[in-house]
């Protein structure tokens, strides 16, 4: 940077409306209103590559949203999704990633953590314990890992990946 700093300004605004329960169409509507139009910053300019019409990719399921899809050098790129947990949508979401990763020209996948800087199978992830039990014996999770190789990539099989633990889950926007 320049030294000088940067800031960034957002938008506030209150929604009124009658009390209600539904927190998911709540959610919902903040995020149409809050979060448009939406800027995107990226670690380099754009090349004529990167600005590609897919007109054969699937639509998401509503509840998953990309969050990035970036160039790290010419043969890396991080694909991020997230799914908005609502509340009252307790179970797992399954998307069949194989359409969108040939449309990327995916020779290999790793999964990695959300910020993409470190490969899940080399995370560890700390039990957190209640106070009572003391900090003397920490334990901590491993992660399961997720992998595809090319030559599982060209196969007939469909691909189901089972986001619980893996993709943020929010219940209310802050």
């Amino acid at each position: 940077m320049n030294g000088k700093g940067l800031i960034v300004r957002g938008k506030h605004g209150p929604t009124l409306n009658q009390v209600s329960d539904d927190a998911e169409n709540e959610e919902v509507l903040a995020r149409k209103e809050m979060y448009l139009p939406v800027w995107l910053f990226f670690s380099r300019p754009f090349q004529k590559s990167d600005n590609k019409q897919i007109i054969d990719c699937p639509s998401l399921p509503e509840d998953i949203q990309v969050i990035s899809l970036e160039s790290f050098t010419k043969t890396k790129s991080l694909f991020s999704l997230e799914y908005v947990f609502c509340q009252g949508n307790s179970l797992p979401i399954s998307i069949h990633l194989k359409r969108y990763l040939k449309l990327l020209h995916a020779k290999e996948v790793h999964e990695t953590a959300l910020d993409g800087n470190k490969l899940l199978r080399k995370m560890k992830r700390l039990k957190f314990q209640r106070p009572e039990f003391g900090m003397e014996k920490l334990e901590y999770y491993k992660v399961k890992l997720f992998a595809i190789r090319r030559s599982e990539l060209n196969a007939s099989r469909k691909y189901d990946l089972q986001y619980e633990e893996r993709i943020s889950r929010t219940s209310s926007l802050s």
